[in-house]
């Protein structure tokens, strides 16, 4: 989940305070750095709160280099015509980070087996088969959305990267589910 304060507070909420419980409960902080941001009274003080709190943080680089504290953190250059190339490498450096590798499969599975189309679920499944270290828990969840939603088994350009996840990772499921998977996939 994502938290953007300007968008997510309710209204009567109590902001500074909500604002403080949804930086302590985040795993991962974003400051995007442009001119505005050390005019603001806030964003300094929410990045000393992400870097006194160990959060992973991926300081966006739009116009500014990270400064104090988050100066020692390397900046990803944000380049505002080509946003979904900066949240490609934001999710390869989350899959990256042991402390979130699990609970960012997690998601992404949890995506997958919501797949609504056929084009989603390709979509969906050429993500899947971009990151490695599935446990044998996770490998049994793909290949359950595999054989429950049919937007999965029975799109062509999912199966086909289907069939490599399951060259990877079958060995780690139980033999009868592998079967039932490439079963439904047929």
């Amino acid at each position: 989940d994502v938290f953007l304060a300007h968008d997510d507070l309710e209204p009567s909420a109590e902001w500074s305070r909500e604002i403080r419980a949804q930086l302590l409960a985040a795993d991962i902080f974003l400051p995007l750095l442009t001119d505005n941001f050390p005019n603001s009274k806030w964003t300094d003080q929410e990045t000393g709160m992400a870097i006194a709190s160990d959060k992973l943080i991926v300081p966006l680089k739009v116009d500014l280099n990270p400064y104090g504290f988050a100066g020692a953190i390397q900046a990803l250059l944000l380049d505002p015509d080509n946003v979904e190339a900066a949240c490609a490498k934001i999710t390869k450096t989350i899959a990256k980070n042991p402390r979130l590798r699990e609970g960012f499969l997690d998601g992404l599975i949890k995506m997958f087996s919501e797949s609504f189309s056929f084009e989603d679920a390709a979509a969906k499944a050429t993500l899947l088969v971009q990151f490695d270290g599935y446990t044998p828990q996770q490998v049994r969840q793909v290949l359950l959305a595999i054989v429950d939603n049919d937007q999965i088994h029975k799109s062509f350009n999912a199966q086909r990267r289907m069939a490599n996840f399951i060259a990877s990772y079958g060995s780690q499921a139980e033999p009868a589910l592998v079967k039932k998977a490439r079963a439904a996939m047929q």
